[in-house]
């Protein structure tokens, strides 16, 4: 499974480019007609990305990587069964496309947000539909579950690096996009700060502490000297 989502790496896209669908039927001189690639295209390539940041992090972390538990939070109402939406403290903390656990006395269920209403802070809408009744006597719980950060951003940008050099292969001269460019070596860079110990995936166990609880230990980092940021860069 990607590190992120196509609705997280469209947000990322500038106009000219989008994912799944035309965003301008009539191209003017004024609007021009976006670039549309799609989503299959768009899946396999977050696929490769996340293949490349998996073989990069494999000297230190085990891979996959595992979703975490980085917020938890009341279940506010009574949701019966079949429902659409859940009731929390404050939807300003998930986003769309988030996946979230409800955990009650009774069992848990995993859901993914699709809709947040901007008229009800309060509420975050989900599909499936819940398949049982939360009952605020059970003492229901609701958790976001999230790859640790940066690597969803770090999955975005270089996906964006290798679509941007297939769009720009067939269209310009030359066939190389300064946009995805930066956002190739920004991803790497990211990526030789977890590799040198600046950055922390919580949560994620450490290859070689067999008999320790690895995710409490000290930050590690990679034993190869004088690892600089740019040795990836592109000119």
């Amino acid at each position: 499974m990607a590190y992120t989502t196509i609705l997280y790496l469209n947000t990322m896209m500038p106009k000219s480019v989008t994912i799944g669908s035309v965003t301008v039927t009539s191209p003017t001189l004024q609007q021009a007609q976006a670039n549309t690639i799609p989503t299959k295209t768009a899946l396999r390539y977050l696929n490769l990305a996340t293949q490349w940041i998996d073989s990069r992090l494999k000297a230190i972390y085990i891979c996959p990587l595992k979703r975490m538990k980085v917020l938890e939070t009341d279940l506010t109402q009574n949701i019966p069964i079949g429902s659409s939406y859940l009731m929390v403290e404050d939807s300003g903390n998930f986003n769309l496309d988030s996946l979230v656990r409800v955990t009650d006395s009774v069992g848990s269920e995993t859901y993914t947000v699709n809709e947040i209403f901007d008229n009800d802070r309060n509420k975050i809408g989900i599909t499936p539909v819940t398949t049982r009744a939360y009952s605020l006597i059970n003492s229901p719980i609701v958790n976001l579950l999230e790859y640790p950060d940066p690597v969803p951003l770090i999955c975005a940008q270089i996906c964006i690096g290798m679509l941007f050099d297939k769009v720009f292969s067939v269209q310009q001269s030359p066939d190389i996009s300064n946009f995805g460019k930066t956002q190739r070596t920004q991803g790497s860079n990211a990526l030789d700060d977890i590799l040198q110990g600046i950055i922390r995936l919580e949560g994620q166990e450490q290859t070689g502490r067999r008999f320790a609880r690895s995710s409490i230990r000290d930050t590690i980092s990679i034993t190869v000297a004088e690892l600089a940021h740019g040795r990836d860069k592109e000119v």
